[in-house]
């Protein structure tokens, strides 16, 4: 499944890194590369994410916590180790070759789609310093947890 897996990221990044894409198409062309709604959100919501976890890596001294949120049935959140999803693995390995390697236009496409991009710009344009922080993971409001999880017998 990992070829898969990386065949879906690596299509998925370029629709994500072309600015001709527009947002009704990237869903519509994600969904006709999985047949599968969920795996397509999974792919739209993770790859940035992922991006944005590479890209301030590389700015300082920070920290992830290595655990995303998503809510179970129950509408509880629930934290969830991220080795659990493989489309990160996936898209942690091609956004470190195209940080270094380009195209970079392509990657700030990407990870401006970030929700921690925008708290890291947050945090810097209010004069703070990135250096020892420690940055929860994204909560994801489209994946349920079950996803990952099995649910809860009461």
């Amino acid at each position: 499944m990992n070829s898969d897996i990386d065949q879906l990221v690596a299509a998925t990044i370029t629709l994500l890194g072309d600015p001709e894409t527009s947002p009704t198409d990237l869903e519509r062309r994600v969904l006709g590369l999985t047949e599968d709604a969920m795996l397509a959100r999974r792919l739209i919501d993770w790859i940035p994410e992922t991006f944005a976890i590479v890209l301030v890596s590389h700015m300082g001294k920070v920290a992830f916590s290595g655990t995303f949120s998503a809510k179970n049935q129950e509408g509880k959140w629930v934290e969830i180790n991220m080795n659990s999803e493989p489309i990160h693995a996936s898209a942690m390995r091609a956004a470190l070759e195209m940080l270094h390697s380009g195209p970079r236009e392509s990657y700030e496409r990407i990870v401006s789609r970030s929700s921690i991009l925008a708290v890291v710009n947050k945090a810097l344009n209010a004069g703070e310093s990135l250096e020892g922080m420690t940055f929860s993971g994204p909560a994801f409001i489209g994946i349920p947890a079950e996803v990952y999880v099995s649910p809860q017998k009461s």
